[in-house]
This record gives C-alpha cells, sequence and structure tokens, in this order.
C-alpha cells in the first residue's frame, strides 16, 4: 500500500497521542487533588477549593472591556490558511473565595504566554480552527483553565481592524507579537485576520482552583485560613481554574481516553498498510 497512506495513518496517531497526552496529564493533576473545606486549612501545601469569588478589586477585561477580577484570553491568527494561537494569558487582582465554611485570600498574578517563544505543536486543517474546537481550556505559564464559555465564538469579528481597546491592549503588552503580513502584498490592510476570546470571573461568580496554600508574613500558628493566602503551585504541576466544580472538570479532561483510542487504531491502521 501506498506509503502516503502509511505515513497519514502515523501522522493522526502521533497527533492523536500527543492531544491526548496533555489532556492526560492535567486530568491527573485533578483527579490526585481532594476538595478541602476553606475552614479545614491549617497548614501549607496544595488545595483544591470550590467557592465564590467573594470580594476584590474589579477591572475592564483586555478584550470585552467587562468588569471582573479574572479575566481569560487567546488570540488566534490566520495563517497560512490555518487558524493558529499566538498568546494567551490570564489576568488578576487578589480576591477572596468564600465557600461558606469560610474565607482565604487568592493571590494568582498575571501570566502569559505567547506561542512564539513557547511554540508547541499545532493540530491544523485548512480554514478550520482545530485547536480551539479541541480545547478544554487555555494555558497560560503553568495556569490551566477549564471553561465551556470560553470555547465559543470569538467575541469579535476576525475581519477588520479591532476595536482602539484592543489595539491598546496588544501594543501594551510585550508577550502579543505583531500581526504577520502577507509575503505577497503591501499595507497595513494586508495584515493577518485575528479572533479574540475571552472569558471572565467577577464577584459572585462560582471559581474552582488548584493552587497551593503558603503562610503570610504575619501569620500566627496553629495556621488557619486567615494565615494563609492561596498562590500559583510552586511546582511543574499545573495551577488549575474553572467556572465549573472538579466533577465536570474531571470529564472534561477525560476526553485523553478517546484520543488513546484513536492513536491505537491509526496506529494499528498504519502498521497494516506495511503488512498488506
Amino acid at each position: 500500500m501506498s506509503i502516503t497512506v502509511t505515513l497519514l495513518f502515523l501522522l493522526v496517531a502521533g497527533l492523536s497521542g500527543w492531544y491526548g497526552r496533555q489532556l492526560h496529564r492535567r486530568q491527573s493533576v485533578v483527579a490526585e487533588a481532594s476538595t478541602t473545606d476553606v475552614e479545614g486549612i491549617s497548614e501549607e501545601g496544595v488545595v483544591e477549593l470550590y467557592g465564590q469569588i467573594a470580594d476584590g478589586e474589579s477591572f475592564d477585561s483586555p478584550i470585552e472591556a467587562e468588569e471582573c477580577t479574572l479575566a481569560v484570553w487567546e488570540i488566534d491568527e490566520w495563517d497560512n490558511g490555518n487558524w493558529e494561537s499566538r498568546a494567551s494569558g490570564v489576568y488578576t487582582t487578589p480576591f477572596v473565595l468564600d465557600d461558606g465554611t469560610g474565607r482565604v485570600r487568592v493571590e494568582l498574578g498575571d501570566h502569559v504566554r505567547s506561542e512564539f517563544e513557547d511554540a508547541t505543536w499545532e493540530i491544523s486543517a485548512p480554514g478550520i480552527d482545530v485547536d480551539r474546537a479541541l480545547s478544554v481550556g487555555v494555558a497560560a505559564d503553568g495556569v490551566y483553565v477549564v471553561s465551556d464559555a470560553f470555547s465559543g465564538e470569538p467575541s469579535l469579528a476576525p475581519d477588520g481592524d479591532p476595536p482602539e481597546r484592543i489595539e491598546t491592549f496588544e501594543a501594551s503588552e510585550p508577550d502579543i507579537p505583531e500581526r504577520q503580513t502577507s509575503p505577497i502584498s503591501i499595507g497595513e490592510e494586508n495584515a493577518a485576520r485575528r479572533r479574540y476570546y475571552e472569558q471572565t470571573f467577577s464577584l459572585g461568580d462560582e471559581l474552582y482552583l488548584i493552587g497551593e496554600a503558603t503562610a503570610t508574613d504575619d501569620a500566627t500558628y496553629p495556621l488557619g485560613p486567615d494565615d494563609l493566602v492561596v498562590q500559583p503551585r510552586t511546582s511543574a504541576e499545573s495551577t488549575v481554574l474553572s467556572d465549573r466544580p472538579a466533577s465536570a472538570v474531571l470529564d472534561d479532561l477525560g476526553r485523553y481516553r478517546w484520543a488513546y483510542a484513536v492513536a491505537s487504531v491509526a496506529a494499528a491502521a498504519a502498521a497494516w498498510t506495511v503488512l498488506v
């Protein structure tokens, strides 16, 4: 059988396996954590919390100018017939999380990732934003946000110049690369099209969080929620955020099983093409 068919099956197997591995690794982070009541936090270390954003300073989100305490965004660009990720980020101010048993302060800071500087494999197909369609979240500098709302339609039309606030945002963020231009065209109007995605969390919204509880400078012992602040994890594992509880996050990330199944079938098909 044609070597081209064999290589095609191997490509599908490789990409599916890579995609499944990404989801499986993140699913393991959530599966290994156990939800903690805020009132029960009594030591430093990894915590899994689910509660309501009860207090915090708000700001206008970069894409839609929504008043929020946490904004997750991604910018995709049209490149050679495909949509590809260019940058993603999480902006947030300190806030208080209330789960009904108590309150704890959360300080996650801002996190931005440029795909040009931190390149990863992209699954692409002509005219289709495959990565966005398959994605269950957004990664930015060790922080992973899982949300169905984020994976909807772009908040701004891809054609034409973006509103002034978007241009200001892109100009002020050093990790967002400039738009590419067509190699056979000259002029600003030939800059590549972009799509802008955003998900915001505001006061009163529910938030699932895996982070690391750290004692404050003025903590007293034995430790309690008032003596701790939840920050991004210091290990290589991801800090995880979502607008849904752990069970729903596990279901979403559980797609890795389908990806592994596709990879296995494609690998078997590639082997079959060699034998026949």
